[in-house]
């Protein structure tokens, strides 16, 4: 990466914050963050290098924006063999060391803010699968008993929900899917959060899976992918019927492997499993139909949760997780993706 003594040539100007409204073309060396930037005019979504984050996990979880989110719980090695109960946030360029979570967390469910976020449900084996915690921007505290998940093999089991999909806010959040207990089963339960307690919305999904991507609002969500039922499937929810939509244009298993985000007109799908060609694909929704988009520069891959993103549609970022190849090595690299149109970018040197 260029630093400014490098570059002090090209006469391009060294800013400490990036300007409020950049003309396209427009070239500086932002000297907070120590990055290249410049203002580009897409004709498609692309992906640009974000800040490398200082504690590489999977199956963790996030929530928030682009330049605003915050990253909790997860693996630190290969699953379950050093659960973490740290957090981050990210500011679009640095991530920060929060304060840790009242109990390790492992493959859970997000929503939220990253200055009012909620995290739940996970695997049981590897942390408690049955806290929620909400995060106020600076502390996390325990809040209600997220519900178990009892399997048909056994009933009132233990079990949280791992690999859930969550969205919403931190007081109107959803929890769809996941895998009962025990594992393989997965369930097609809907809750509800309304910022104090979980209730079932009565709602099921008309598939069972676990790990499927998912955003929006409670009462206007989208998902699709996931393990289970139907790979390739993407459906609507308006707060009490689920409706079908077109399927992806290639299947994404493990969906949360290959986080989506974005309201359900504008939507974007990242990353994959190494058993589909989609480690590194993009897939972008335009409220119809999902179309191919510009391939990440690193795939990322095998497990839910292994992915952490967090966005709006025309913008959001991944970080972590697993690489592929080798399946297994985790990577502290962040991509940031800008959608169609004008749009600030991370350049490299090279």
């Amino acid at each position: 990466m260029a630093n400014y003594k490098n570059i002090y040539g090209l006469n391009v100007p060294i800013r400490s914050s990036d300007p409020a409204y950049p003309q396209i073309g427009e070239l500086w060396y932002n000297s907070t963050s120590h990055t290249l930037k410049g203002q580009l005019n897409n004709p498609a979504g692309v992906w640009s290098t974000g800040g490398a984050t200082v504690r590489t996990t999977n199956f963790s979880m996030s929530g928030g924006t682009q330049n605003a989110a915050f990253v909790a719980g997860g693996a630190m090695n290969q699953p379950g063999s050093s659960i973490n109960n740290g957090a981050l946030t990210y500011n679009g360029s640095t991530w920060t060391v929060e304060s840790n979570l009242p109990t390790g967390k492992y493959g859970g469910g997000a929503a939220g803010t990253d200055s009012a976020g909620l995290i739940f449900a996970g695997a049981a084996a590897y942390g408690d699968a049955t806290a929620t915690i909400t995060w106020n921007g600076s502390t996390w505290t325990s809040a209600s008993t997220f519900p178990p998940v009892g399997g048909p093999q056994t009933p009132g089991g233990a079990g949280g929900t791992q690999s859930s999909s969550g969205t919403g806010l931190s007081t109107a959040a959803l929890s769809v899917g996941g895998l009962g207990d025990p594992p393989p089963t997965r369930t097609t339960r809907v809750l509800d959060y309304d910022g104090t307690s979980w209730a079932d919305s009565g709602n099921d999904t008309p598939v069972g899976n676990s790990g499927s991507m998912m955003d929006g609002p409670n009462t206007a969500a989208w998902k699709a992918g996931g393990s289970g039922g139907a790979d390739g499937n993407t459906s609507f929810y308006d707060g009490s019927v689920w409706t079908s939509g077109n399927a992806l244009n290639y299947p994404m298993p493990q969906g949360v492997t290959c986080q989506g985000w974005g309201p359900n007109g504008n939507a974007v799908a990242a990353g994959g499993t190494s058993s589909y060609p989609t480690g590194n694909k993009t897939q972008t929704f335009d409220g119809t139909s999902w179309s191919a988009g510009t391939n990440l520069s690193q795939s990322r891959v095998n497990g839910a949760m292994t992915t952490q993103m967090a966005g709006t549609g025309d913008t959001g970022f991944v970080t972590g997780g697993y690489t592929d190849p080798p399946v297994g090595t985790h990577t502290n690299k962040t991509e940031e993706y800008n959608g169609p149109g004008p749009a600030t970018v991370t350049l490299s040197s090279s």
